[in-house]
């Protein structure tokens, strides 16, 4: 009967096959990474849009109408600085994962002993990706203020009347 607290030592074929598998784990992390960079650039370009009309309105205004568009101005701003930190900080993440990656690869190949390494590489990461989301949640938060901003300012002329806005004594719309 064959000693069982005898382990036998994997072959190479054997440990690259669970290296490639422990390393799909990160890419569903780049996936998810790439996802929110997906969102927070779609959301750079609308504060970029809604501040560019901004800036066009401020050129436009008196002097005396302008405190509402230059407050939301700001708000605006602050917005972009904080998807802007956001965008870098989930990269930084993306980025330290691919070296997380290629450092798990090296370390096999070249018979390296790095798991500390390889632990803070991932740890940092993840530290990245928190920092990210954090950042994301505040401009959101934000872009709430902005929007009680839009709804305390005077009805604009040549916007569409909201559902509940229309009464009984309105003309309804040809169908």
């Amino acid at each position: 009967m064959p000693d069982s607290s005898i382990s036998m030592p994997e072959s190479p074929i054997a440990e690259l096959v669970r290296l490639i598998q422990l390393s799909v784990a990160p890419v569903f992390l780049l996936t998810g990474a790439a996802t929110l960079l997906n969102v927070l650039g779609i959301r750079l370009g609308r504060i970029v849009d809604r501040t560019r009309i901004l800036a066009d309105q401020l050129r436009t205004l008196p002097k005396d109408q302008q405190a509402r568009s230059r407050e939301e101005l700001q708000l605006q701003l602050r917005r972009r600085r904080l998807i802007s930190r956001a965008i870098a900080a989930v990269t930084g993440s993306a980025l330290i994962v691919c070296v997380f990656i290629g450092s798990a690869f090296v370390a096999f190949f070249l018979d390296l002993r790095i798991a500390p390494f390889i632990a803070a590489l991932f740890t940092l990461s993840m530290v990245g990706l928190i920092i990210a989301l954090v950042l994301f949640l505040r401009e959101i938060l934000l872009a709430s203020a902005t929007l009680d901003i839009d709804l305390e300012g005077p009805p604009q002329a040549d916007r569409r009347p909201l559902p509940d806005e229309v009464t009984s004594s309105s003309p309804r719309p040809a169908d």
